[in-house]
């Protein structure tokens, strides 16, 4: 079945409607592209996210209790902290959950740089790399090789001193010291 939408014009799948019980054919008016379009444009408005967000504070202060006790209920099912995860990631990096999926695939399962299994005891969830002055996502990491890129600031000189000073077995020094007199 199809339906005309009154807001864009399209013919579209009677799919492409949300349902409305105040409505002859149990159907909203407006498709769900016209629908989201203007419920994006209604929030991006100053004055209502101003609103929203003294309101959500003010919900959260009154009712502490009861939304930590939802919190922790909805965050303890497995299904939802799968879903948690890729949401954030979608968000934070811009990933669909198909992208993520093809490059842990190509990654089989391992940390980009030490190979580590994701899912060992060393890290559960992979870290998604990215290049935090571009945004560009690079691969999937551990914890530990995600905090070491990070700590070294995404400086490549300074990850090579680093490799080199493994490497090496600690700092070496070609100069003898002596030691330097005390004056009294």
């Amino acid at each position: 079945m199809i339906k005309k939408c009154n807001k864009c014009g399209q013919t579209k799948s009677v799919n492409d409607f949300t349902k409305h019980k105040g409505h002859k054919d149990g159907l909203a008016y407006w498709c769900r592209d016209c629908t989201n379009e203007n419920i994006r444009k209604h929030r991006s408005k100053p004055d209502v996210i101003e609103f929203r967000k003294t309101y959500t504070k003010e919900y959260y202060q009154k009712n502490k209790e009861r939304v930590k006790g939802y919190n922790d209920r909805y965050h303890a099912k497995e299904e939802n902290k799968k879903q948690s995860y890729l949401r954030n990631i979608k968000r934070n990096y811009g990933l669909e959950p198909h992208q993520y999926y093809e490059m842990f695939m190509r990654q089989v399962g391992k940390c980009a740089i030490c190979s580590v299994s994701f899912g060992d005891e060393r890290s559960i969830r992979p870290h998604v790399d990215h290049d935090h002055s571009t945004g560009a996502v690079r691969g999937l990491l551990c914890d530990g090789c995600n905090k070491g890129i990070g700590a070294l600031r995404d400086n490549p000189r300074a990850l090579r001193k680093a490799a080199d000073y493994v490497e090496r077995g600690g700092f070496s020094c070609d100069v003898i010291l002596l030691p330097i007199a005390v004056q009294k």
